[in-house]
This record gives C-alpha cells, structure tokens and sequence, in this order.
C-alpha cells in the first residue's frame, strides 16, 4: 500500500494520517498490531506512542524514538501493571 505525503509548513515532508487514532485529538501515522501500539500525531511535528490497550499515550521528542521506546518495553504504565484493558490515560 502507498502512503500518500505532503510537504508541512516547515518545509518537510511527512507521511499523511491513516486517520484518527485511539488518543482523541490524535491522529494515526502507522501501527504495531503486534506490539497493541499507535504512533501518532497531533500537530505537524508533535508525536506520541500510544497503547492501543490501554489508550495511554507516551509523548516522544521524534517520531524516530518510538522504536527504542516500543522495543524496550515499560512505556505503558497499564502494561507494566497488569491493568485491565482500556483502564490508561494520556500523559
């Protein structure tokens, strides 16, 4: 499937939003089904991780961060413990 992109207000260009997300506000950028997490975005240059779980959001510097974030695991404070599904908050 081919992303579609534009060129932001800052001259960059960026990947266009699959659509909204499971933060309210926020949009989809790409998905980790496998991992239950979202990155997402809000503004052109402001990115999260987000547990599709526990709809908790992890605010990140760059959209390239959220690898290490997403692979070492204990982003999602629902995750790490042990909460029910969808009992999270954004941060």
């Amino acid at each position: 499937m081919e992303r579609t992109t534009h060129v932001s207000s800052d001259g960059r260009r960026r990947v266009d939003a699959m659509g909204p997300s499971v933060i309210p506000g926020w949009d989809l950028v790409y998905g980790h089904p496998q991992d239950s997490a979202q990155v997402i975005r809000r503004e052109e240059g402001t990115y999260a991780l987000a547990c599709t779980l526990h709809r908790h959001a992890k605010a990140l510097s760059t959209q390239n961060e959220e690898r290490q974030w997403r692979e070492s695991g204990g982003w999602c404070p629902g995750c790490v413990g042990g909460l029910p599904v969808d009992a999270g908050g954004t941060t």
